[in-house]
């Protein structure tokens, strides 16, 4: 026997798609489209990574997850990079050997580069 509510749910063919005009698009082929950059449906973990990113303080880091092929890495790795170059490069550190005590090496603080 028929479900009823399944029968009054059910859609027809033409119900399924949307109808549209290609003279509405500003584009011949999705050719001529910018590929996307973002992260779909994932506001929350981008603010959270742009608040971790801009903690001036030591101890802060930021966790990413998601499902492999999400575009998580790919996006996280565009951020930082454009990060990198809006901000001041920092100091470079060397470890040199401390002949006194050779567990604790000293650190030295150079300018970036050098």
């Amino acid at each position: 026997m028929p479900d009823p509510v399944a029968a009054s749910l059910r859609l027809a063919p033409e119900a399924l798609t949307r109808p549209f005009s290609a003279e509405q698009f500003s584009f011949t082929t999705t050719n001529d489209l910018e590929p996307f950059r973002g992260v779909l449906g994932q506001e929350r973990a981008v603010e959270a990574l742009q608040f971790g990113v801009a903690m001036p303080r030591p101890g802060y880091n930021v966790f990413v997850m998601g499902e492999p092929g999400t575009g998580r890495f790919s996006f996280v790795k565009r951020y930082l990079k454009a990060e990198g170059k809006r901000l001041q490069t920092p100091a470079d550190w060397v470890y040199v050997n401390n002949f006194d005590e050779p567990r604790e090496p000293r650190a030295l603080e150079l300018p970036s580069g050098t």
